[in-house]
């Protein structure tokens, strides 16, 4: 799998979604450091999806770096509650 997302990857650099599988791939091996910065390409080509900002919150909680994951979740549940009322 990892070899065909990065294949997926050169072809089309800018295609958020195979960053953001690859870090669920590595996030499920245990490679924290590489599927924090594969999240985070991934959230930096399509910051408007909520969903690569919440799989970068959750490596960087299970990387211990509570604050940086408390930072990225705050204006999530901020504009949820906005949206609720």
């Amino acid at each position: 799998i990892r070899e065909q997302l990065q294949r997926a990857i050169k072809l089309k650099p800018d295609f958020a979604p195979a960053y953001y599988i690859l870090a669920i791939v590595d996030l499920t091996t245990q490679q924290l450091d590489e599927a924090l910065a594969m999240a985070q390409k991934a959230r930096q080509l399509a910051s408007g999806k909520s969903t690569y900002t919440l799989l970068e919150a959750e490596i960087q909680a299970r990387r211990s770096e509570t604050a940086s994951a408390r930072g990225l979740l705050d204006p999530l549940t901020r504009d949820s509650i906005l949206k609720s009322r």
